[in-house]
């Protein structure tokens, strides 16, 4: 994808990313620091055609892994090497409650209907799912619909604000006021809703 907010302005293949080799010594390393958890994120992780055998090598060291994805490369035999994994979570971004909205924030046509159709899928497969979603102005008046979509599906919903970082323009910033809306709104959540109902992360 092509995402308006990306903090990394993620785009081609860097020539200089870490072999398959190079990121088990790694995780080796975190091992021998005792970390307990990992998150894999991009860009997009699953663009590695080595993610399983990364991913294995720290499940095999005792480390929770949990995956960010845009969901566009998670099919059934994806989501079968996921649940040997037992991932701790995997995250997929929705930014709008519309194909518009998603899309638009996105950059890439249809990409709403392909993530709600992967959140659903790996809810069948037991896999514990995370949707994040990056609230900006295009987005910001969206967030009460996103919510309905998400309540009662077992679904951990993750709010977060997009800064100027990356390729991520200033002017779609969320202005003071709308930020402290933003958090009345995650507070009024957490009081209407059981944590069954609609856990929430802001």
């Amino acid at each position: 994808m092509n995402c308006i907010h990306c903090g990394s302005s993620a785009g081609q293949r860097r020539t200089d990313e870490l072999t398959t080799e190079e990121w088990n010594n790694v995780t080796k390393q975190l091992a021998d620091l005792n970390c307990k958890e990992l998150t894999l994120l991009g860009g997009e992780p699953f663009l590695r055609k080595d993610w399983y055998e990364i991913s294995k090598e720290i499940k095999d060291y005792g480390i929770k892994i949990t995956f960010i994805s845009n969901g566009l490369l998670i099919n059934e035999e994806l989501i079968k090497k996921l649940k040997k994994i037992e991932p701790k979570a995997v995250s997929i971004s929705i930014d709008g409650a519309s194909r518009e909205t998603h899309d638009k924030i996105r950059r890439k046509n249809s990409s709403f209907e392909k993530c709600m159709q992967v959140i659903s899928d790996l809810k069948k497969a037991g896999i514990n799912t995370t949707v994040i979603t990056s609230i900006n102005k295009i987005n910001f008046l969206e967030l009460p619909d996103i919510e309905s979509m998400l309540l009662n599906k077992g679904i951990v919903w993750q709010l977060q604000i997009a800064i100027p970082l990356g390729r991520f323009q200033k002017d779609l910033l969320i202005s003071k006021e709308e930020f402290y809306a933003a958090a009345i709104f995650i507070a009024s959540i957490r009081k209407k809703y059981s944590i069954k109902e609609l856990p929430i992360i802001g």
